[in-house]
């Protein structure tokens, strides 16, 4: 249910990783410039690094939201995860059940399910 989403957002941090490495070495070569500079190229080298290094932090901060909401979706797909096992062994166990009743006589099946219950009453003391 939630793994194209999962997915989606997986290549979004990838392509959003790759370019803030690649506004990394711009933001670099802007600040070499801007210190080697004199006067007015000096300045404009600046002032564009300034520009960004602000798009780089807007990059940042997205990338951050993104990587909350992965959490959040690996969070919510171990529970989905959970519940389908649950149900699962429910299942299983509920017909587990009917067939041992069909097979057994009922004195017999309550005997089997008290020393079950015994067997683990005792595991769970030791």
């Amino acid at each position: 249910m939630y793994q194209k989403e999962y997915d989606n957002l997986l290549l979004d941090v990838k392509r959003l990783c790759e370019k803030i490495v690649q506004m990394d070495a711009e933001l670099q070569h802007y600040r070499t410039r801007s210190y080697k500079d004199c006067g007015n190229e000096g300045i404009e080298a600046y002032a564009e690094f300034k520009r960004q290094e602000k798009l780089r932090a807007e990059v940042r901060n997205e990338l951050k939201h993104k990587n909350v909401r992965i959490s959040e979706l690996q969070r919510l797909m171990k529970q989905e995860r959970q519940r389908e096992n649950e149900r699962r062994s429910n299942l299983f166990l509920q017909r587990f059940k009917e067939n041992a009743r069909l097979v057994i006589s009922d004195d017999q099946y309550e005997l089997i399910l008290k020393m079950t219950m015994d067997g683990e009453t005792q595991c769970l003391k030791s």
